[in-house]
């Protein structure tokens, strides 16, 4: 009788790629414990399709570089991370706004590559060793050697090395990203910006040293990473976990970040905070100079009253023929309906569903609309982000509800509209 373990590599490997939610790494890791002809497919779907926390980035690194080749094969990395209990205090206990690196010696060691499949969480923090100790010395070199061939120059290169010991999730980030050659989709959507300071580069040039967190700025990295990712990507989630970052003082500023130098980009997920941060008193910035002019999906995250300003740009923008290829845009507000309206009326913006949607029927837009009870939760452990909840059914679960009865008189918001306006049956193909 033929079983499931007599079917061709090729196929098994297929059909585990369809494990893709967030429970994914434990499914793979109980496909991995059924039988041991199922250990090296839940294997390299691990190694080949990772999604790691950032406190495992280390072991998982550690186990890649024991499979030569497979690092050709990867072309999506998800990392997740969080600022829960990581931002620098000042002596009062008021956050601080400086960038928190991580010595070697305070790097969690987790319990290998085992522990990264059981959960999302991090590793056990109550003792920490160091990461380069014993036989991972050779690893060290290895990430030396990495760092030699792409830093800009000798002193980018002295600091790559130095950070190693000084600042290690940086400088582990910007080894694993430089030797990925055919990465193609980065998610980082359910991640603190904090920890990935290479994005530093792509703040608008208006914002500088006074205004960002002190000692983010990381130009060497910057100098390394920008020029190997931006040719490549077709898919970013951008960082949408801002905290610890402040730019309520900027004025003449309208757009904080500029993702035009990813020159291939199809799919973009961003905060509306990395756009317009809320208190600037400029209108929101023309989109063509914040988008690349290939995207063809645009979702945004923590939306408020203002974005249907920016939304109308964009679709100014599209009838002028200046995003051809874009055809979708998601958006998933913060706060209630009610509230949102009741904030657009008295600051004089746009309606946000029904002038929205008469702005993406007259461009030809397909649009999708989510706003919740009480407040929308940017990620959970659990879940990861909004999107990733709403493709398994679960994104009331983010909807941070204050009020029980809140839940019996109230009802989310969603809507979810084709080009010409009419609502879609099958959903989107996104």
């Amino acid at each position: 009788m033929p079983q499931l373990s007599d079917l061709p590599t090729e196929i098994l490997l297929e059909i585990a790629a369809y494990l893709d939610d967030s429970t994914r790494n434990r499914c793979l890791r109980a496909l991995a414990l059924t039988a041991s002809v199922f250990r090296p497919i839940a294997q390299e779907m691990l190694l080949c399709a990772p999604s790691f926390h950032i406190t495992y980035i280390h072991d998982y690194m550690w186990q890649l570089g024991h499979y030569p080749g497979f690092e050709r094969k990867i072309k999506k990395l998800e990392i997740l991370s969080s600022s829960e209990g990581r931002g620098v205090k000042d002596s009062r206990g008021i956050p601080a706004f400086a960038y928190p690196a991580t010595q070697c010696g305070d790097f969690m060691h987790g319990v290998f590559f085992c522990c990264l499949v059981l959960s999302y969480a991090p590793a056990d923090t109550s003792s920490p060793p160091v990461v380069f100790e014993n036989g991972r010395r050779k690893f060290k070199q290895k990430c030396q050697e990495v760092a030699r061939y792409f830093a800009g120059n000798q002193l980018d290169m002295l600091r790559w090395w130095g950070a190693l010991d000084d600042d290690i999730v940086a400088a582990l980030v910007g080894v694993l990203l430089v030797s990925l050659p055919s990465l193609e989709e980065l998610y980082l959507g359910a991640s603190w910006l904090m920890d990935f300071p290479f994005f530093s580069g792509t703040l608008n040039p208006m914002i500088t040293y006074r205004w960002m967190p002190w000692g983010w700025r990381h130009n060497w990295l910057t100098a390394a990473l920008l020029p190997n990712l931006c040719p490549r990507l077709k898919v970013l989630e951008f960082p949408s976990d801002l905290d610890n970052f402040c730019f309520y003082r900027l004025q003449r500023v309208r757009a904080i970040f500029d993702f035009r130098s990813f020159v291939c980009l199809t799919r973009l997920t961003v905060s509306m905070k990395a756009l317009h941060w809320d208190n600037l008193r400029p209108a929101p910035a023309d989109p063509t100079t914040v988008l690349p002019s290939t995207i063809k999906l645009l979702r945004i995250s923590e939306c408020s009253e203002l974005t249907a300003n920016f939304t109308n740009q964009l679709c100014l923008s599209k009838k002028k023929g200046q995003f051809p290829q874009l055809e979708l845009v998601e958006l998933f507000y913060t706060h209630s309906l009610e509230k949102v309206k009741y904030r657009a009326l008295d600051g004089g913006h746009p309606d946000p569903v029904k002038d929205v949607k008469k702005m993406f029927m007259d461009a030809e837009l397909q649009l999708y609309l989510y706003f919740p009870v009480s407040r929308l939760r940017v990620t959970t452990p659990d879940t990861r982000t909004p999107w990733n909840a709403r493709d398994e059914g679960r994104l009331g679960q983010l909807d941070a509800i204050v009020s029980p009865r809140a839940a019996h008189l109230f009802r989310p918001f969603e809507m979810d509209l084709d080009r010409d306006g009419d609502v879609k049956m099958g959903g989107s193909k996104y």
